[in-house]
């Protein structure tokens, strides 16, 4: 989890792998204080944007997520509130070893393929 600060107010951004397309997409959460302000909900997209409001302070504001092409283990992304540019880095995909089953499975096949022709 990648944390800043927004006027005194904590801002966390997360990501971990979910079920959706096999485990191959990851959640990015971003949270404002103490409000979950977006989730992106394992969008099947390799470059993306979305666009979230939030209350603090007594007023609405709006929180604009961007996530770029990333690994298994991480993500580059982007956060701008009310237009200003907040932060920048990497989130670390907290569950990344999920996204390695399909190539275990290949593994699986190989091997037994490889025993099943010595015999």
């Amino acid at each position: 989890m990648e944390e800043a600060d927004r006027n005194g107010l904590p801002v966390a951004v997360s990501a971990r792998l979910v079920p959706r397309f096999a485990w191959q997409t990851a959640s990015i959460d971003l949270v404002i204080g103490e409000q979950v302000v977006m989730r992106t909900g394992g969008v099947f997209k390799l470059v993306g944007q979305v666009v979230g409001s939030f209350e603090a302070r007594g007023g609405s504001h709006q929180a604009t997520l961007e996530w770029g092409r990333g690994t298994l283990r991480s993500f580059p992304y982007k956060i701008a509130v009310d237009g200003v540019p907040l932060r920048r880095g990497r989130v670390n995909v907290d569950n990344w070893w999920v996204g390695l089953w399909p190539w275990l499975l290949v593994g699986i096949v190989v091997l037994w393929d490889v025993l099943a022709g010595v015999r």
